[in-house]
C-alpha cells in the first residue's frame, strides 16, 4: 500500500475565488498564480525549516537512541580499554557500576538500534537516558550521513508540483522531486491541480496538521491580498 498526502482544502478554494472575482485575470492564471504560492507554504511547512537543521536533527536523534562511546570521554582506565576493545559485555556492566542505570545494554552498532526506537512521527523519544550505547563509533558516523543525506525528502515531495506550477525549490529540496507528482489540470476549462506526496514522511502521522497549518497561512494572506488591492483601488478611484 503507499500512502500520501494530497492537498485538498475548501477554505483556500473559496479564497482563491475571491480573489478571481477581484482581479479577473484568466481563470488559468489565478490558480496557477496561488497554486504556486500555496504549495510553496505548504513545502515551507513541511520540516526541516532548514538543511542544516534537518542535518543537526537526524544526528541528535540517532545520537538519542544510540550512544557512541569514545576512550576520550572517560578517566575510567578500564572503560576507556574496553571501548577500544570493543567489549560489549564488559561495557554494559561497567557503565551500569558507574551509574548508568538507565542504559539496557552496550550494542554492535547496527541501523535497527535507531529505527526500532522511533515513535510514530519517525523519532526518537527524548528520555532521561539512554537504552543503547556502542564503542562503533565509525560505523554510527557513517549511518549518520547516510540518513543526513535524506534530508529535505519530505519537502520535496511537493517540489515537482512547485516546478510544473512555475516555482523554484532550493536544490537540497528539488532534487527530491520524484518523491511527489502533480496531476495539472490548470490549462483545462476548469482549471485545477492535484498535488501528492510519496515520501515516506506521510507515513508518520503528522502530515496533515501541518497542510492544514500552511493553507490556513496561505489563506489569511490570500484575504490580506484582497484587502489591500481593494484599498489601493478605492484610493485610486478617489473613494478614500
Amino acid at each position: 500500500m503507499q500512502l500520501s498526502a494530497q492537498i485538498e482544502s475548501q477554505a483556500i478554494v473559496k479564497a482563491i475565488n475571491a480573489f478571481q472575482d477581484e482581479v479577473r485575470w484568466a481563470p488559468s492564471k489565478t490558480i496557477r498564480f496561488q497554486g504556486k504560492l500555496a504549495m510553496q507554504k505548504v513545502a515551507e511547512f513541511t520540516p526541516p525549516k532548514t538543511l542544516s537543521q534537518g542535518r543537526k536533527a537526524v544526528a541528535r536523534d540517532i545520537k538519542r537512541a544510540v550512544l557512541p562511546l569514545r576512550p576520550n570521554d572517560f578517566t575510567n582506565e578500564k572503560i576507556k580499554k574496553a571501548i577500544k576493545a570493543k567489549d560489549y559485555q564488559g561495557l554494559t556492566q561497567s557503565l551500569r557500576a558507574a551509574g548508568w542505570g538507565r542504559l539496557e545494554k552496550v550494542v554492535p552498532f547496527s541501523p535497527e538500534a535507531h529505527t526500532s526506537q522511533r515513535n510514530r512521527r519517525g523519532r526518537v523519544p527524548n528520555r532521561n537516558g539512554v537504552r543503547f550505547a556502542t564503542p562503533d563509533v565509525q560505523e554510527l558516523n557513517a549511518y549518520i550521513r547516510t540518513v543526513q543525506g535524506r534530508v529535505g525528502m519530505a519537502k520535496g515531495g511537493w517540489a515537482s508540483s512547485i516546478i510544473q506550477l512555475g516555482g523554484k525549490p532550493a536544490g537540497w529540496v528539488s532534487r527530491w522531486s520524484g518523491q511527489g507528482s502533480v496531476d495539472d489540470s490548470t490549462q483545462s476549462i476548469a482549471p485545477s491541480f492535484t498535488s501528492t506526496n510519496k515520501s515516506p514522511w506521510t507515513a508518520q502521522g503528522d502530515e496533515d496538521r501541518i497542510i492544514d497549518a500552511a493553507l490556513k497561512s496561505r489563506t489569511t494572506s490570500i484575504y490580506s491580498d484582497l484587502e489591500n488591492r481593494i484599498a489601493k483601488a478605492a484610493k485610486k478611484a478617489g473613494l478614500n
